[in-house]
């Protein structure tokens, strides 16, 4: 994900990249929720550094006795208006977080345009293709047929293009799951690690 810094300091490589794209997300309409969040930041800080000097005043004059009523009725309309301005930050706030998700990554200066997968430039093939004598089937129809996975039950349960795998293919994939952790950990000095089944919200968006 681009941060709004990022976006700011990049502005015109980021809006090309969209484009090239063609994704409709107002890159403008978020940099004005940038520019009003931080005013709203600064007038934040300067209305808690006023509030800070009232409460000094306030004291001193408790202090020495004298009255401090309309220092105090004064301390009591900065904080009213701090937490004015308090929520309408968080609401452009939210609206930024809402917004800068949809922003997609930036376009490799290498990649060319085109308008769907038909003009993707081959860059390098290796080896020689098989030919056969019999009319071949991908590896989804095989594994179906073999009932090692059931793409179907896997949408009803995730509602996307996941495997649910069976029997033997999902001990395959137990399998080449382990091959996997023991080599790296094994060969490359990797640390394994067993994270939590749960996952907050934040956690969730941000992957």
């Amino acid at each position: 994900m681009l941060t709004l810094k990022y976006i700011r300091n990049n502005l015109e490589m980021v809006q090309k990249s969209i484009s090239r794209k063609q994704s409709d997300i107002d890159i403008n309409q978020l940099l004005d929720l940038d520019a009003k969040r931080r005013e709203y930041l600064k007038e934040v800080e300067e209305l808690r550094a006023e509030k800070n000097s009232v409460s000094n005043t306030i004291a001193a004059l408790k202090k020495t006795g004298k009255d401090a009523t309309l220092k105090i009725d004064a301390m009591r309309f900065v904080a009213e208006n701090i937490k004015k301005i308090e929520k309408e930050l968080k609401r452009v706030e939210d609206s930024i977080q809402e917004q800068i998700y949809y922003v997609p990554n930036l376009v490799h200066t290498s990649v060319p345009d085109g308008k769907d997968e038909t003009e993707n430039i081959l860059v390098k093939e290796w080896g020689s293709k098989p030919e056969f004598n019999f009319q071949i089937r991908d590896h989804i129809k095989i594994g179906e047929d073999l009932r090692l996975f059931d793409f179907q039950r896997a949408v009803n349960m995730a509602g996307a293009s996941f495997p649910l795998y069976i029997g033997v293919g999902a001990q395959l994939e137990r399998a080449l799951i382990n091959f996997m952790l023991d080599f790296h950990v094994e060969k490359h000095g990797y640390q394994e690690l067993l994270p939590p089944f749960l996952a907050n919200r934040q956690a969730m968006q941000n992957t």
